[in-house]
């Protein structure tokens, strides 16, 4: 192949995994799943600024594939007629774009070939205009973060495990009591949105089927507002243990929305909990980190 054919074929090409539910196929429409790592999911919202591409194979649910981000997609599906030059975004329709015929929020390509009706056109795919949409994410560890003063979990503890002399900071919550502990954090180029959280932990004496119970809440500040204001509403996630001293992470919570008035470049505090009225892990818990997720303007 010559240096020009390299150049006109050029393609970003992610390999992440399908979190849609669905096996998906070449050229249908993908969106970031903002509540997994390196993974995608499909809409139904028109104009979704969250938009990857198009995936490039036959992908299973839960399976790694390629996902086409910019450059020539050969295949892209689309639900209506179209004709070259038009731009293409989500739609209502699962997996499928929608031609529009001018740049509009979401746009994520343009057609290159024409087609009378719903089916397959060729399109150059833009790729991510400089992070719009693209979902951030912070990490709150167990060493960064301290006991609130009225019901505090434990000081933050270096515990290490095993022969291998694995050293990690842990924030131990009991089993009889809530327990609270709490983070300051920006979140770099946020949209005020809202945010879920995962949760990072691990104990010593759980049994099967035992389940703890992590909850989050926030509030987000901007210049000249008072510190002293009430929390917004928590979401808390049930996890299920599987053994000891193994890392457990969780679902992500449902959306949290922050009280205040959140907006970009805001001074966030977390407050994170274990409500042991909702759980039925019998020990103590450590927890090792809580990874908040967010999207960017």
């Amino acid at each position: 192949m010559g240096v020009l054919d390299v150049i006109r074929g050029r393609q970003v090409v992610l390999s992440l995994t399908n979190k849609s539910g669905g096996a998906l196929n070449e050229g249908d429409v993908v969106i970031q799943d903002i509540g997994n790592d390196d993974a995608f999911t499909t809409t139904t919202s028109i104009g979704s600024e969250l938009v990857l591409g198009v995936v490039a194979e036959t992908i299973a649910n839960d399976a790694i594939g390629r996902v086409i981000t910019q450059g020539y997609a050969a295949i892209v599906e689309v639900d209506a007629a179209t004709t070259k030059g038009q731009y293409l975004k989500t739609t209502d329709a699962v997996t499928l774009a929608t031609p529009v015929s001018e740049m509009d929020a979401g746009v994520f390509a343009v057609a290159l070939s024409a087609i009378g009706g719903a089916g397959q056109v060729s399109a150059f795919l833009f790729g991510v205009d400089s992070g719009k949409g693209v979902p951030g994410r912070v990490y709150l560890t167990a060493a960064g973060g301290w006991p609130s003063t009225t019901g505090g979990c434990g000081e933050a503890e270096l515990v290490e495990y095993g022969t291998n002399d694995v050293d990690m900071y842990v924030l131990p919550f009991d089993k009889d009591v809530d327990e609270f502990a709490q983070w300051t954090a920006i979140l770099a180029g946020w949209d005020g949105g809202t945010i879920t959280a995962q949760f990072y932990w691990t104990c010593t004496g759980g049994a099967a089927a035992q389940t703890v119970d992590w909850a989050i809440q926030g509030v987000s500040y901007g210049d000249d507002e008072a510190i002293d204001q009430a929390w917004g509403a928590a979401q808390a996630v049930l996890d299920t243990w599987h053994a000891d001293d193994d890392v457990h992470i969780s679902a992500a919570t449902a959306a949290v929305t922050l009280a205040g008035t959140p907006a970009v470049g805001e001074l966030v505090q977390f407050r994170v909990y274990r409500d042991v009225s909702e759980d039925d892990l019998a020990v103590d818990v450590r927890l090792l980190m809580v990874a908040i997720n967010y999207t960017r303007l």
